[in-house]
């Protein structure tokens, strides 16, 4: 069987749920989750692995450091290479990467990965070949070019039936705003309505869009005020090839 694995915070568990369900139909892939803000033991119920930081080879310790040093998406990506290397030691016979410094990481720890660009792997990847793709955070840095290619590839390699799974951030948050600006690699933030068009001319049908991570109002703010200011952080856009 295939591996997968993600980080994730604990609010992102109905999309992983999502992302195995396709993963499992489509592609027989086995599915690891790990954590960045919760024990894997308060975790019950779920279809594929859950795991902790401490699982895949930080001590508690550690895991604390990282946590008050980096903001939320920092700390996802702190844990992201050791997740890499925990999933290629367990069964996985290679990785692509994007980063530099996560390959060397990888490489290091005598792990055989691929440092590659998202547009080239997907290109090689034969057509209709896959059961389901998940981007991350991941559209907010494509320009529109590269966007709008890796939506017609993702449309290209998926199999009938396919899935593919967009979650990015939400413009329509202004809090979110903040960590979109704070990060100079992002390309466009990109509102709900414009991308749903763009997967759309792309090929992909049966749309549907999430929203994800909402804050908590101060009691007593006006509702109409509170649905502008403390809107969802992040959105998913769902759809069927």
């Amino acid at each position: 069987m295939k591996r997968a694995v993600t980080v994730i915070t604990r609010s992102h568990l109905p999309m992983a749920r999502v992302l195995d369900e396709t993963m499992r139909e489509h592609d027989d892939v086995r599915l690891t989750v790990v954590l960045s803000d919760a024990r894997a033991a308060d975790i019950e119920g779920e279809s594929f692995e859950v795991l902790d930081p401490m699982a895949i080879g930080f001590d508690e310790r550690e895991w604390h450091r990282r946590a008050a040093m980096y903001d939320a998406r920092g700390l996802l990506s702190s844990l992201r290479p050791q997740a890499i290397a925990h999933l290629l030691r367990n069964g996985a016979p290679a990785g692509v990467l994007l980063d530099a410094d996560m390959v060397a990481f990888a490489r290091g720890e005598g792990l055989d990965v691929e440092q590659a660009d998202l547009l080239d792997a997907l290109g090689r990847t034969d057509d209709a070949a896959i059961g389901g793709i998940f981007a991350g955070q991941v559209v907010e840095h494509l320009p529109p070019a590269a966007l709008a290619r890796f939506l017609e590839l993702a449309h290209a390699k998926l199999r009938s039936g396919g899935v593919l799974v967009l979650e990015t951030i939400n413009p329509l948050s202004p809090l979110a705003l903040r960590n979109y600006f704070a990060d100079l690699t992002h390309a466009q933030p990109l509102v709900p309505e414009t991308l749903a068009l763009l997967v759309r001319n792309a090929g992909f049908t049966a749309l549907e869009t999430r929203y994800l991570t909402q804050p908590a109002a101060p009691e007593g703010l006006d509702p109409t005020v509170a649905e502008i200011l403390f809107a969802p952080l992040d959105y998913a856009i769902l759809a069927r090839r």
